[in-house]
């Protein structure tokens, strides 16, 4: 489940006392292209938006990954961290109707959906029989449960779980998506030189603390 964040970040540093990549424009990042840039600018506030302005966009909330053993005792409308087993290949959708895997978690039957999505992307993420860690808003439909554009999880957090920062989103832009974005962004700065003097030996590097900030573990 996802709690309040309460840090914020509102300063912009001094160009001359940052380093030079935080002001790169976040389309330099791989896989930013102009479709992503809209959403990132509409997002942060700012086109074109830079890797200062994301990485400054610190979570609204922190996410407990732990999967709940049994959706049956969530209600309708809560979010929900699910361990789920796929259970049958994606079926498409017609017209208005979206694409479906069926998947079972605690014994209990379900569905994932997505509203137009592609059958290939689905495929490719939710294989037959693969274990899924998935989040999302509880729903119920035919006695079974479904989530809605699920947000896929790496599975390990389900034995090794550690909060996962949980940001503001528009349209278009998923947490797994974002989550990627920021790790991308701290690893292209560089270490600004006042950070590296003797009086931050005690510190963890410039780079360290920004993935400490975001909640991002290695290798995420």
């Amino acid at each position: 489940m996802a709690r309040p964040a309460k840090r914020t970040l509102e300063a912009d540093p001094e160009p001359d006392s940052a380093a030079p990549a935080l002001h790169a424009p976040l389309a330099t990042l791989p896989g930013v292209g102009p479709s992503t840039g809209r959403q990132l600018a509409r997002l942060l506030g700012r086109d074109p938006p830079r890797l200062l302005d994301l990485l400054r966009l610190t979570p609204r909330a922190w996410l407990d990954p732990r999967p709940i053993p049994d959706p049956g005792t969530l209600p309708e409308g809560a979010e929900a961290v699910l361990l789920v087993r796929v259970t049958g290949p994606p079926s498409p959708g017609r017209g208005p109707r979206p694409w479906r895997v069926p998947v079972e978690a605690g014994g209990r039957a379900g569905e994932l959906v997505w509203f137009h999505a592609r059958g290939e992307w689905i495929a490719a993420r939710y294989p037959l029989g693969a274990r899924c860690l998935v989040h999302g808003r509880l729903g119920r439909r035919d006695g079974r449960f479904r989530i809605a554009h699920p947000d896929l999880l790496p599975t390990a957090l389900a034995e090794r779980p550690r909060p996962l920062p949980v940001y503001p989103l528009v349209e278009g832009l998923s947490q797994a998506r974002l989550r990627a974005l920021v790790r991308a962004a701290a690893e292209r700065v560089a270490e600004p030189a006042e950070w590296l003097g003797p009086a931050a030996s005690d510190l963890p590097s410039f780079r360290a603390a920004l993935l400490r900030l975001h909640g991002l573990g290695p290798g995420e």
